[in-house]
């Protein structure tokens, strides 16, 4: 296996210790599969899609996905996921060859058994970039597209979009979402964004993306937000690495229609970037604010390592309205730190690198941050005002 991976970790940084990934997903699906290997238990069952209709499940929890025609859509594998007794199932793709697109014409059923693993890395013809495509446009209203809620789950190298309301959504704790698409097409630059956030976070302990491209996730283009974490449910949650406003290059603005980042409603312990190790995000592009944090109880939150404003490579303006903004009461949070790599580079906004205001806002820091100028300090980049 040391022939054709290299080990990445993904830092759960104040709340959990290290999980070790491979920077070859697909490789990582085929692991699970090995007996004794993986997070699945001895019971967990391997569902293969491969069909890319809408069918139910003829008949959840025997350990056989098939609809009445006797192919396993995405739709039926949820559904005898659900249905099966034991908890780690897989869910894996084998749509033919290449692209695919899987159109529901209802909302999808939660994914509820806890260590459920989704992973379109394993459609044939993958080669890093996500292929497989959840195209929500006939779902309905108000419709979510993939929501997970159970624990320690992870979705994996998903395209979705043209959702009625959120892309994706989290209830459940301990989760992980990597090198997806939300809100984009497959081609990595189509604006095809969902009716509300790209992806909500209503609980505690989740980690959305990590250290490099291969889980890197691409959040853009959604109507409301790119990312919300909110209510008080929501703690200890961790943004590493994403790509959240702009395309799959992070050279061109796809904008989220309100902020790129929402932290919202008593949330609080939630860390937008890594400041140890240096796991930034790119948040540039947004309509308004790269990073909002907002609210009475909305506190100990923490912003360090970012691009905000910037491109991929820190050297020109790819601007938000605002680069990060902290109102409404919420108190106690930071941006930035003493040390380098917690730095955040806050330059090439509309208006303000950062802006604290509002009653009640109290005790927040913004430290050793580099504001209107390029990611090296060297040259300016400068915010509107």
């Amino acid at each position: 296996i040391s022939d054709f991976c290299e080990e990445e970790t993904i830092a759960t940084p104040r709340h959990a210790g290290p999980i070790v990934l491979f920077s070859n997903i697909a490789v990582v699906a085929l692991l699970i599969l090995l007996p004794g290997i993986g997070v699945h238990g001895a019971h967990a069952a391997i569902f293969t899609v491969n069909n890319n209709g809408d069918g139910h499940d003829a008949s959840p929890g025997t350990g056989t996905c098939a609809d009445a025609g006797g192919s396993c859509t995405l739709r039926a594998a949820i559904e005898e996921v659900n249905a099966h007794a034991a908890d780690g199932h897989t869910i894996n793709f084998a749509i033919g060859t290449g692209t695919v697109t899987i159109t529901p014409a209802t909302a999808l059923p939660a994914v509820m058994r806890d260590g459920t693993y989704i992973s379109g890395a394993t459609q044939p013809g993958y080669a890093g970039t996500p292929i497989v495509e959840i195209n929500g446009q006939n779902a309905g209203i108000t419709t979510d597209g993939i929501v997970l809620a159970g624990s320690g789950q992870y979705l994996v190298s998903l395209v979705v979009n043209r959702f009625s309301y959120h892309g994706v959504s989290i209830t459940g704790n301990n989760n992980r979402v990597l090198n997806c698409y939300i809100g984009i097409g497959v081609n990595g630059t189509s604006d095809l964004g969902n009716g509300g956030v790209g992806l909500s976070i209503t609980s505690s302990n989740n980690t959305i993306g990590g250290n490099g491209a291969s889980v890197r996730n691409v959040i853009s283009g959604n109507s409301s937000s790119g990312v919300a974490i909110q209510g008080a449910g929501a703690s200890n949650n961790t943004l590493q690495g994403n790509y959240i406003g702009t395309d799959a290059a992070g050279t061109l603005a796809i904008p989220n229609g309100f902020n790129g980042v929402l932290i919202i409603d008593g949330a609080t312990g939630n860390d937008v970037g890594y400041g140890p190790s240096g796991w930034g995000n790119l948040i540039s592009g947004n309509t308004s604010a790269g990073v909002r944090i907002s609210g009475v109880g909305t506190s100990s939150n923490s912003v360090q390592s970012n691009l905000i404003g910037t491109n991929a490579s820190g050297t020109a303006a790819l601007a938000n309205a605002s680069g990060v903004e902290i109102g409404d009461g919420a108190a106690n949070n930071s941006v930035g730190g003493d040390a380098a790599l917690e730095r955040n580079v806050l330059s090439g906004n509309t208006y303000d690198g950062v802006i604290i205001q509002g009653s009640g806002t109290s005790s927040n820091s913004a430290t050793g941050n580099y504001i209107g100028t390029n990611v090296s300090g060297t040259a300016a980049l400068a915010n509107g005002r």
